[in-house]
């Protein structure tokens, strides 16, 4: 398929994202004709903050009959991200230009015969709300995670710490008092505000949500958080099976749990995130 041709030269380019991305652009295709596709289709994004069983989860809903999931299909789209959390207007332009053309030209040339389409990943976080102007009839899904697991596997990553490939030079946009003082913000309190700021961005546009700590320990809640808002079926067995074999752990933590902690990180971490961890039924 064309788009498969050109992810392997992008994957190949100095910038692959950006050399995907032309090379979807160049491909003539009328908007009526993308849109027609999409009519045709179920779509639904399950987004979230990342370190949250996106991996996990994408596979084991590719299992059901009828659906293509996808675990972050575009190649290196953190720089997507990083744009949309810098000036949210550039999110526009990526999925009425770029995204929906994409999800269209990848999808259909493979001619395969599924009623739904989905996407598990987190990177879009950011793009969810030209995603439900523009895609049509799409069901949008909030994962999310105890803050404090996801922080200790984000700076054991290295995500926020200036050394990432990425978003060695991140900055968010100003909303408080946090962002106007980014720069002088340790790793650790950057990566405490980013957790709240991304969830209570993705809990205030979206109204369907599921805790991974709930759809990993129970297959009840597993069908009502995910496979019911999602319209889609798959059997206990096979989910129980799944949570068996969790995928993209992280394997050496650079801080230990909560209780190892500092009493400063907690302190910080009780300031930044408690309102937010509330909001979710997670105590501290």
């Amino acid at each position: 398929m064309i788009t498969d041709i050109i992810r392997w030269f992008a994957l190949h380019c100095s910038n692959p994202h950006q050399a995907y991305r032309k090379g979807i652009e160049v491909i003539p295709v009328s908007e009526q004709k993308i849109l027609r596709w999409f009519c045709t289709k179920h779509v639904f994004f399950i987004v979230s903050t990342g370190r949250t069983g996106t991996r996990w989860l994408a596979g084991l809903l590719n299992l059901s009959k009828d659906a293509l999931v996808e675990h972050e299909p575009v190649p290196i789209e953190t720089w997507a991200h990083k744009e949309a959390a810098r000036d949210l207007n550039t999110a526009v332009q990526y999925v009425k230009e770029f995204r929906r053309k994409e999800i269209y030209l990848r999808v259909s040339g493979r001619r395969l015969l599924i009623k739904t389409y989905g996407e598990v990943n987190g990177i879009l976080r950011r793009h969810i709300e030209p995603i439900l102007k523009y895609i049509p009839g799409v069901v949008l899904l909030h994962l999310v995670r105890d803050g404090r697991d996801v922080i200790r596997s984000l700076i054991s990553r290295g995500t926020y710490s200036g050394n990432h490939s990425v978003y060695y030079d991140f900055q968010p946009h100003i909303v408080d008092e946090y962002s106007d003082r980014w720069n002088k913000l340790s790793e650790f309190e950057k990566t405490c505000w980013l957790w709240q700021w991304e969830n209570k961005y993705m809990r205030q546009h979206i109204d369907q949500r599921a805790r991974f700590e709930d759809i990993i320990s129970s297959y009840a809640l597993f069908r009502k958080q995910i496979l019911e808002p999602l319209g889609i079926e798959l059997e206990k067995a096979v989910w129980q099976a799944s949570v068996q074999r969790p995928k993209n752990v992280t394997k050496e933590y650079a801080i230990g749990s909560w209780d190892d902690w500092t009493a400063e990180q907690q302190k910080q971490f009780i300031r930044i995130c408690s309102k937010e961890m509330q909001e979710y039924g997670y105590e501290i």
